[in-house]
Order: C-alpha cells, then structure tokens, then sequence
C-alpha cells in the first residue's frame, strides 16, 4: 500500500510553507517502514486519489484566487470529509473551507465544509502560539488579520498563549478534518499531531521508529526552547 499524501492549489496557498506539513506526513510513514509519496492537486477530481490533504495559507493578494479554486472543490472536499479524509487546513485555508470570508471589506463566500465564519479583527495578529488540545500541547506562531466564530464543540482547543479563533480558543475540527492558525510547519513542531494523522492511514504506522525518534528529539528540543522563552509549559509533544 502506498500512502499519497496531496498538497491542494500549491501554486496560491503556501505563504507560510504549510504545505511542507505534508513533507512532514511522508518523511514520518517512510521512516516507519511505509511507502508514501506527496502529489500537488490542481484538479479537484484528483481528491479522489489521495488518503490525506494538506491545504496552506495565502497572502489577501491571491486571497480572492484561492478561495475561488477551493469553491470549484466543494462538493469534492465535502464529499472526502465525510468519509473520514484526514485533512489539516491552516491559516486562510481553514478559513476558506468556513461559510464566510471578509477579504477588504468583501465578504466571499467560502467552501462551506467546515461550520465557521471568518471576520476582521480590529488588527492583524502576529505571535506565538500555545493550544491545549486533546492529544497535547500545540506550539507554533500565528499570523492573521481575521477571527474565526465557531461552535465550542468543534473547536481544536483552548488558548493558552496568544489569540487564536477569538482569544479564548482556537482552530476547528469536523471529523478527521482539523483547521489551524499554526504556521511553522504545525507538524514538524507538533508531532503527536502528525503521529494522529497517520494513524488514521495505515493500522501499520509505528512512532517508535528509530527515523522517528530521532527527529522527536529535535522537535522535542525546539518546543522546550519556546516554553523557556515564553514562559508556558507545553511537554514533549507526544502523546
């Protein structure tokens, strides 16, 4: 079994690098023993051959472009979700896949997958980021100018650092489908998220590789460097 990992509209919504998370997802299966490949969606018929989706964030300049082309894969990416595509959507492609976007002003209507609407804030927030999760601590740091209003139940987490959807929680999750407002990648940062997403894939994928381990360490390493110089305690990273 090969594992094909898709990284959506590469050419619109990778401002923040996001999109290497799916770089991520292949380098970790590989080192458990697994055969994975990463491939670049343009066409939303292709969704149908992938076992994962990642989808990055975009710049307001292309903003408009890029919700235009994640609207062509509505019906496609609904359709996934609901039969349990692992999916991280971050920064602007979270905010895509909501109901609503306001971009200068407008209000865009976005992919409808997710129960989110996305609004300006009074001004753009550039931080860290700490989330208390189900499955750990997520660190990273955020960059948007917009709020996310989303029911409590379907929210990723509580924020402990920083602002998130509102200040008070952050991201959302529908499914296998998490959204997210940490850049940097979320995965290489956070790796029991990216060991959650692979287990979705494969009975067979195993954290304990010795590949694994070894990038753990440096992960493990980094995320105690940010909580000395933030302040928060936020663990290892693995669950």
């Amino acid at each position: 079994m090969t594992l094909t990992i898709g990284r959506l509209f590469p050419a619109l919504g990778n401002v923040h690098g996001d999109l290497e998370n799916a770089r991520v997802l292949v380098a970790r299966a590989r080192w458990a023993g697994l055969d994975a490949h990463a491939v670049e969606l343009d066409d939303p018929a292709d969704l149908a051959r992938v076992d994962a989706l990642v989808i990055g964030s975009a710049p307001d300049g292309v903003l408009a472009a890029l919700a235009e082309r994640v609207r062509s894969a509505a019906a496609e990416l609904a359709a996934r979700v609901r039969d349990g595509l692992p999916v991280l959507a971050v920064g602007t492609g979270m905010e895509l896949l909501g109901e609503r976007v306001t971009i200068d002003g407008v209000e865009v209507r976005g992919a409808g997958v997710l129960p989110i609407e996305t609004t300006p804030l009074p001004a753009r927030i550039a931080t860290e980021i700490v989330v208390e999760t189900p499955a750990g601590r997520l660190v990273g740091f955020e960059n948007h100018a917009r709020g996310v209003r989303a029911d409590a139940a379907i929210t990723l987490g509580r924020v402990l650092l920083g602002h998130g959807n509102d200040g008070a929680t952050e991201g959302a999750r529908v499914a296998n489908l998490v959204g997210t407002h940490v850049h940097g990648p979320v995965l290489a940062k956070n790796p029991v998220l990216a060991d959650e997403i692979l287990a979705l894939l494969s009975d067979d994928y195993a954290p304990d590789a010795d590949g694994i381990r070894r990038v753990d360490e440096i992960a493990a390493g980094a995320r105690r460097a940010f909580a000395e110089r933030v302040g928060v305690p936020i663990g290892e990273g693995r669950g």
